[in-house]
């Protein structure tokens, strides 16, 4: 069995050695961390998280290439989305200025959509990125968390779908064995978030393949659903209830436990469908 915390020294540090009562993370991302942190402020509140923090260093598509890039230019090239009360203000920034605004708890990272099943899209940039965060961190202690990113639907037209054969389980498959050769091998990630998983254990349910609005970003029920393994990742929390209840998206008891089993089933196996 796979554990979803034991990235770096087999033991359960989220539950364990960081959780207190307070959630402060920033997202090194792409519209794919927006999609998954859209609910987490309302989510961890509703969980009875005393103090949320959240940002997002934002930039649509962009690779861990780029975001190396920007770490050396210092260009303000990010929308830097930040989330203290439950409302989202926007700012222009750097990396760095995100990176340095809070003493981050957990800072995250991901690959691109389209390059996170291509191990080769890794690499060096992988590294020195990863020494780039930790080094400009304020927070010396704090952990790093690995965002794993979902498969598109099925009939996606992603101009980066047919480097999957246009196939939804062969792009999931790509995915789960990058984060395994590229990111648990290097040991450098305290926590896996994988969305990814969770996703593709909630498509095998009644909801099927309908959890994405364009064919590879969320919809409103999945960035709903993928708000709880982040809370369940970052916190150890144990997600067995849905306390939070969005207007807008006709939450239903069955669609309820289809999420909290996903969690359950994401969190026994992170890198394999349940």
């Amino acid at each position: 069995m796979e554990n979803i915390f034991a990235v770096r020294d087999g033991t359960d540090i989220s539950g364990k050695r960081i959780y207190d009562g307070t959630l402060k993370v920033l997202a090194v991302g792409n519209s794919f961390s927006v999609d998954a942190m859209t609910y987490l402020y309302e989510i961890a509140k509703s969980f009875g998280v005393k103090s949320v923090t959240l940002g997002n260093l934002y930039i649509g598509g962009c690779s861990i290439n780029r975001h190396l890039m920007n770490s050396e230019t210092g260009e303000a090239a990010y929308n830097y989305y930040k989330n203290t009360t439950g409302e989202w203000t926007e700012r222009p920034a750097s990396i760095g200025d995100g990176i340095r605004d809070e003493d981050w708890d957990i800072i995250t990272m991901q690959q691109c959509s389209g390059r996170s099943g291509a191990p080769e899209s890794y690499g060096s940039d992988f590294s020195a990125l990863t020494d780039y965060i930790c080094g400009t961190r304020t927070k010396k202690d704090g952990l790093l968390a690995w965002h794993m990113t979902w498969a598109y639907a099925n009939d996606s037209t992603h101009p980066s779908f047919p480097d999957y054969g246009s196939d939804q389980m062969s792009m999931y498959n790509a995915i789960c064995g990058a984060v395994r050769t590229e990111v648990l091998a290097a040991r450098r990630h305290d926590v896996l978030i994988p969305s990814g998983t969770l996703i593709q254990n909630l498509r095998g349910t009644f909801i099927g393949d309908n959890l994405n609005r364009d064919g590879f970003h969320l919809n409103a029920l999945g960035k709903f659903a993928a708000g709880h393994i982040w809370l369940r990742a970052l916190t150890g929390i144990e997600i067995d209830r849905i306390p939070f209840r969005p207007s807008d998206i006709g939450l239903t008891p069955e669609i309820s436990q289809a999420i909290i089993r996903a969690v359950k089933q994401t969190v026994r196996s992170p890198l394999s469908v349940s």
